[in-house]
């Protein structure tokens, strides 16, 4: 009988493996003539019985989908009254610790007579022994001690009587803590350092220095119990008897504590210096715990404070520095050096104990991962460095600062302003520079310790230090480090050493005889004493004024340069490099465009492209033609180079930075102040002159057309041809795409349609009656701008200079240069090679 719909069935083992024959032999009707086979034989008996497996296993595993009837699973016919489905057992939850064991209920006949009801757990109480005293009874009676105590002495007789209980410990320590804390307010705090200091009754578990320093925080200290606490710190330290935890409040909450002692900034930086100092010396002499087990963050908190705090005065006393030598912990640099070391751990190879090769690993550090405020993610800055250099005085300052532009030149490539080592050298010596040992009042020659290095560096990459020297010692060290390897270089057959100090001597001479005005600027004279010099002996110059001409640039601006160029144009001395003299000229383009203009044809081989602003502000001024300008860029044109053969060779980088400047110079002849024509002409001259070279076009080139025949003439309320629109229309869609051209044509057409409909309005309102153009509104001055004007006759010729000038035009252009169609005589030719 099948079970009801309530009653639940548990389907077992057993159970399973019926139903799980009788499923295999369901749908044979003939079972006795049926042979069984193995498991290992197939055959269509093996396959029904494995397909039947595989069913029932997904029967067991499935959960929350029905099975098949109970009926069928038994091989009846009838229907089922209800779907079943399996279900695993669920494990019971087994608890970690066992379940106490309850005792078993007596039997009947043992439990005839009354037993006592069992009493609730919690108002159970153990049995008090003799020796034995309830916690609140033992803390009052142990506080009622202590208020007659006034010294360690007597805590450590009471200590011995109230410690016998070890969970006691750390409660009586802190206690006790408190109680020298008040009575220490009004007598002073010295008990209370005896009692920190005491291990056996200052529990490290307990955090009384925490708690001193919290009471601390709120009311200050006086100078005296501040140094008795960096002594006390200092002991516990050294003892181990101070937690991480502990240790990290102490280090955030020591700062507050010495400016609460001292309102003077300077006093509480020089104490707070110190006391990381005893923080650092404490931890370095512990035997218990290893400084290179301590945490990273708080060598990291202490490094960054150090960081913005002044360095107390470095000592320059022979003897001092030898007691500095013997007690490492006591030098400013050496502390500095170790909390560096701990906190910020190097990650390229470096010397133990060697300054200069760790500081290298940290400006290399610095320059491939700085964030935005100038530091590592783990905290280093070059503030931090800055700081170090300070430390260590002006005597040992610029040995570690060359040593470590040692280590940052790499293998034998020389350090240039561009590559990886001259940006290492260069931020290395932007920091050294702002440290007081490198103020202008010590004047230091870095390079004198090794002169070989700066042969392997150029002088613009050590600009920074060069910066904090005087104009005539920058120009004494130039002469000595850099001017022999320039001489070298050009001619390998002079002795660069015997030329430095025949140049030497008459430059000395100069600085002798001359003297300075501080109000004028002189930076580039001691430049032009040498350079002249280098003249006067036959010797090679251009290297030397190259290099001149740079450094004057880099450290002393445009103006001084201008200066030097100037003296040397006066002397007749020629530029054979003119890359630092292009930045002066378009200086000069800005301010006055024609001396940029006369400073520019000093220069033969100075090249437009190098300055761009010049032809763009000579355009703006209207200073000079457009016939004069392209004349100018075909007299000095950078793409084009001949060859040994006759010919023409093109570079495609130089060609690139040519045609980049006719997009520009287009682009400025499209905001002229001229007519609309004149400014579509000069925009489409620079259009056929690129067009003739093959060169690529640009979406500039596009834009310039826009501005010059489409949107400066909306503005100024003129007519725009409607071919003239399809024209560039179809140059925009071509260079820039449809996008843009159908959004520019849809933009144009209704800004056409304003003008228009403005001066049809202008016209009605003045009373004319024939119909009326934008044209001819502008022509009888209706608009603001406007003035009446007269027409031209038509009959009126143009005269042979006409012809010349158009035939000036049409020969600039490279297609049409061999057009002789307009030179009717020769009188013309004659007229065309004069004006070229």
């Amino acid at each position: 009988m099948l079970p009801r719909p309530g009653q639940s069935v548990w389907i077992t083992d057993e159970l399973l493996a019926d139903s799980f024959h009788r499923f295999v032999n369901a749908s044979n009707a003939n079972r006795s003539t049926c042979k069984r086979y193995g498991s290992n034989v197939p055959g269509p008996l093996e396959a029904k019985r494995r397909l039947a497996k595989r069913r029932m296993m997904g029967l067991a595993a499935s959960g929350g989908v029905a099975g098949p009837s109970f009926g069928a699973l038994f091989g009846l016919n009838g229907p089922a009254r209800q779907p079943w489905t399996w279900e695993p057992p669920k494990p019971a939850k087994q608890s970690l610790e066992p379940a106490p064991s309850e005792p078993t209920p007596l039997p009947q006949w043992l439990s005839s007579f009354e037993q006592p009801p069992p009493e609730d757990e919690a108002t159970q109480q153990p049995p008090l022994e003799d020796d034995a005293i309830p916690p609140i009874d033992f803390v009052e009676r142990y506080l009622q001690r202590l208020e007659s105590i006034r010294d360690v002495e007597e805590l450590g007789n009471v200590w011995l009587e109230a410690s016998g209980n070890p969970q006691n410990t750390v409660l009586l320590s802190q206690l006790a803590c408190m109680h020298f804390i008040e009575t220490g307010r009004h007598t002073g705090f010295q008990d209370l350092f005896h009692f920190l200091r005491n291990p056996r009754v200052n529990v490290p578990e307990a955090e009384n220095m925490k708690t001193f320093l919290t009471f601390a925080k709120l009311e200050p200290l006086s100078p005296g119990d501040l140094k008795w606490l960096l002594g006390t710190i200092r002991t516990l330290l050294s003892l181990g008897a101070m937690v991480d935890s502990e240790l990290l409040f102490v280090v955030d909450a020591i700062g507050h504590v010495c400016r609460n002692t001292y309102s003077d900034p300077f006093e509480a930086s020089s104490w707070l210096v110190g006391a990381y100092r005893a923080i650092w010396d404490g931890i370095s002499q512990c035997k218990i715990r290893s400084v290179d087990k301590l945490d990273k963050a708080i060598a990291q908190k202490i490094a960054k404070d150090l960081a913005i705090l002044p360095c107390p005065p470095a000592a320059t006393n022979r003897k001092t520095l030898d007691n500095f030598r013997k007690e490492p912990h006591k030098d400013p640099a050496v502390f500095r050096f170790n909390v560096y070391r701990h906190a910020w751990p190097p990650s390229y190879f470096v010397k133990e104990g060697n300054f200069a090769s760790y500081l290298a690993s940290w400006v290399t550090e610095l320059n491939e991962s700085v964030l935005e405020n100038g530091a590592t993610s783990s905290g280093l800055s070059w503030d931090a460095i800055s700081s170090f250099l300070e430390s260590l005085g002006s005597v040992r300052a610029p040995k570690v600062i060359t040593r470590t532009a040692r280590y940052l030149v790499s293998g034998r490539k020389r350090a240039r302003p561009d590559n990886e080592s001259g940006k290492l050298l260069n931020s290395w010596y932007a920091c050294a520079s702002r440290t007081s040992s490198m103020s202008t009042e010590t004047k230091v020659d870095l390079f004198a310790s090794d002169r070989y290095l700066a042969f392997r560096m150029d002088p613009l990459v050590a600009a920074p230090w060069l910066e904090t020297l005087e104009p005539v010692e920058v120009c004494s060290v130039w002469l000595h480090r850099w001017l022999p390897l320039c001489i070298a270089r050009e001619n390998s057959q002079l002795k660069p050493w015997s030329s430095r100090n025949k140049i030497k001597r008459g430059y000395m001479e100069h600085v002798g005889r001359v003297s300075f005005d501080p109000h004028k600027p002189y930076s580039h004279t001691p430049f032009f004493w040498i350079i002249r010099d280098l003249v006067k002996h036959d010797m090679p110059y251009n290297g030397a004024v190259s290099q001149a001409a740079h450094l004057i640039l880099r450290l002393y601006g445009p103006m001084a340069l201008y200066e030097f160029f100037k003296k040397l144009c006066n002397e007749s001395i020629p530029i054979e490099d003119p890359r630092p003299f292009a930045p002066v000229v378009e200086k000069l383009s800005d301010e006055n465009p024609v001396l940029a203009l006369k400073m520019y044809r000093r220069i033969p081989r100075l090249w437009l492209s190098m300055c761009p602003k010049l032809p763009i502000a000579l355009i703006r001024d209207g200073c000079m033609s457009r016939e004069a300008l392209f004349a100018m860029l075909k007299k000095r044109d950078v793409a084009r180079k001949t060859n040994e053969k006759g010919g023409t060779d093109i570079d495609p980088g130089l060609k690139r930075l040519h045609d980049e400047l006719i997009h520009l110079v287009a682009f400025a002849f499209a905001d002229q102040n001229l007519s609309a024509s004149q400014r579509f002409r000069n925009v489409y001259y620079c259009y056929i002159y690129l067009s003739d070279r093959q060169a690529v076009m640009r979406p500039l080139i596009s834009k310039a057309f826009v501005r010059a025949a489409i949107t400066k003439s909306l503005e100024n309320k003129e007519w725009v041809s409607t071919v003239k629109l399809r024209w560039i229309l179809r140059l925009v869609r071509r260079l820039e795409g449809s996008d843009v051209a159908d959004t520019l044509d849809s933009l144009i057409w209704q800004w056409r349609g304003n003008v228009i409909m403005d001066a049809r309005e202008r016209w009605d309102r003045a009373g004319f009656r024939r119909p009326s153009t934008v044209t001819m509104a502008r022509k009888v001055g209706l608009f603001d701008h406007d003035y009446p004007r007269q027409q031209r006759h038509r009959g009126i010729r143009t005269g042979k200079e006409g012809y010349v000038e158009k035939l000036l035009r049409l020969r600039a252009w490279g297609r049409l240069a061999k057009d002789r169609s307009l030179i009717k005589s020769e009188e013309d030719l004659e007229r065309v090679s004069d004006s070229e």
